[in-house]
């Protein structure tokens, strides 16, 4: 009940950067999925494979005055992974629809720094927050020891009884930014059981990196009125 009343007055605050927001951006970057499972003894037959995804979407962003930084995403993932087990390999896609909420700070090491004949903001930031995913659509390929095909299914999606539709997670993310331009680095851990069985629970684990770029309004506005006085 409190983690509930806690995710709510992050969503509230973070929806904040949505309305008032001083940045809006765009981000592309890459994923790498892996599963954490929790039955030993399927474990011992099996091996997990991470593998790699595209990660695009849009950002919104505020930052207060004193660094204290609030935002909400809209991504759009493909996480891909697999596992060899003692008849053959099983490989799934999952096309995700992703909001993540973050709350972090930032700093400001250089408001003025000399890039290239131009003087821009040098900033580095760290957040942290829940993101919550829906699946879209995905595929699963299974293989036997030969690469035979043997069964391939398209139907992973939001009415898939075999998957959960939903996937919530806890992210961290770092970066620094020159100017509009950032570079990110982050690590989602999955909290929910993406397979719908009783056997073993299957959680993913998503490393990132993302480049991107904020127009942001408040700098614009702090240079107008420079101009204008």
């Amino acid at each position: 009940m409190k983690f509930s009343r806690a995710i709510i007055i992050l969503i509230l605050i973070c929806s904040t950067s949505v309305v008032k927001s001083q940045k809006v951006g765009a981000v592309l970057g890459m994923n790498m999925t892996d599963l954490k499972t929790t039955n030993s003894l399927i474990d011992v037959y099996t091996e997990y494979n991470s593998g790699s995804g595209i990660r695009t979407g849009l950002l919104f962003e505020y930052v207060h005055k004193i660094g204290i930084t609030a935002g909400i995403n809209t991504i759009i993932a493909l996480y891909r992974y697999s596992y060899t087990g003692l008849l053959g390999d099983v490989y799934i896609k999952h096309n995700y629809f992703q909001m993540p909420l973050y709350l972090g700070y930032t700093y400001t090491i250089n408001d003025e720094a000399k890039i290239f004949y131009k003087y821009l903001p040098f900033k580095v930031f760290l957040t942290v927050g829940p993101t919550f995913a829906i699946a879209l659509n995905g595929t699963s390929q299974y293989r036997n020891n030969d690469e035979v095909e043997l069964a391939y299914d398209s139907d992973i999606n939001v009415f898939s009884p075999s998957y959960n539709k939903h996937n919530t997670q806890f992210a961290f993310n770092a970066g620094a930014s020159i100017g509009g331009l950032f570079l990110s680095l982050g690590r989602e851990i999955g909290t929910t059981d993406i397979v719908n069985n009783t056997i073993q629970e299957c959680k993913t684990r998503n490393f990132y990196m993302q480049v991107g770029y904020f127009y942001d309004f408040s700098r614009k506005y702090k240079k107008s009125s420079r101009v204008i006085k």
